[in-house]
């Protein structure tokens, strides 16, 4: 793995290496059978022998998980919902019902006028934001890593990519956002963009003050909701999109319930314009 050095950590090449040395005397089939036999050992560790405390890591519905294996999770279907560019059109009569269903419930669910639902993750939705409504070169502020973040809009993942600088919001104590460091770096710094949530969340934001920097200096707000949703859609939490925050980001996977999957949700005609096109 020497062409792969400085490009993937050496614990991981290291890695490679020691299972590549175990499949030199294995066949097609002994490589088959030992990827089967991993499934099923994870599965009955997971279900049997471990108590699961990682909060991003829940457990899928037994209905979800009975659609998984079905044929039609299988099938590419490209294009939105009921205007689809491939297959041809009569493939895609029963994934179009699913999905425009899911556009309603969802729709219904957050109380939002436009969802893009079709992220593969909560980190894509977030990348879908940065992709088609910043510019490279600009500046964003986020929540830190210390202070609870995701590193999706950090500078070694998304941001990074798209050519952003990141400044960190500081944190307090609680995970909550110092709210005087925010307005005074905003105003230095001049970001097109404020980014709030993560992983680590014990309090509501308080998006009326963030909502007022932003105006100040011309930024955007991005909440993300990726451990948050259904508090969100069932009024246990604060409504995001009605206290200020132009986009929220969330996923189908964690205390959804459901397989790993990102949603875009936005009252903003303009920004859905952007973010779907």
């Amino acid at each position: 793995m020497v062409e792969y050095k400085g490009v993937m950590p050496d614990k991981s090449l290291q890695y490679i290496d020691a299972v590549k040395g175990k499949m030199r005397t294995m066949s097609p089939r002994d490589i088959a059978d030992r990827t089967l036999s991993l499934v099923k050992t994870h599965d009955d560790w997971r279900r049997n022998h471990c108590l699961n405390l990682n909060p991003s890591e829940n457990a899928i519905s037994p209905g979800a998980q009975r659609l998984l294996d079905s044929d039609m999770a299988t099938r590419v279907t490209e294009g939105f919902v009921g205007a689809k560019h491939y297959p041809p059109e009569r493939m895609n009569v029963y994934i179009d019902e699913i999905e425009a269903m899911l556009v309603n419930e969802v729709k219904q669910m957050f109380d939002c006028k436009y969802v893009e639902y079709r992220p593969l993750n909560n980190t894509m939705a977030n990348a879908v934001v940065f992709f088609s409504l910043t510019k490279p070169g600009e500046t964003i502020m986020s929540q830190s890593m210390r202070g609870g973040a995701n590193v999706s809009y950090h500078s070694s993942a998304v941001p990074g990519i798209r050519g952003l600088k990141v400044v960190d919001m500081a944190p307090t104590m609680d995970f909550r956002i110092d709210l005087e460091h925010l307005e005074k770096t905003a105003r230095e710094v001049k970001p097109s963009w404020l980014v709030v949530g993560g992983g680590k969340i014990l309090f509501p934001y308080n998006l009326k003050v963030i909502r007022e920097i932003a105006d100040e200096v011309g930024a955007r707000i991005m909440y993300d909701a990726a451990h948050l949703g259904p508090l969100i859609a069932y009024d246990l939490w604060q409504k995001p999109l009605k206290e200020g925050a132009d986009v929220m980001t969330t996923g189908t996977h964690k205390l959804m319930g459901g397989p790993i999957g990102g949603l875009i949700l936005t009252d903003d005609e303009e920004l859905a314009r952007k973010i779907m096109a």
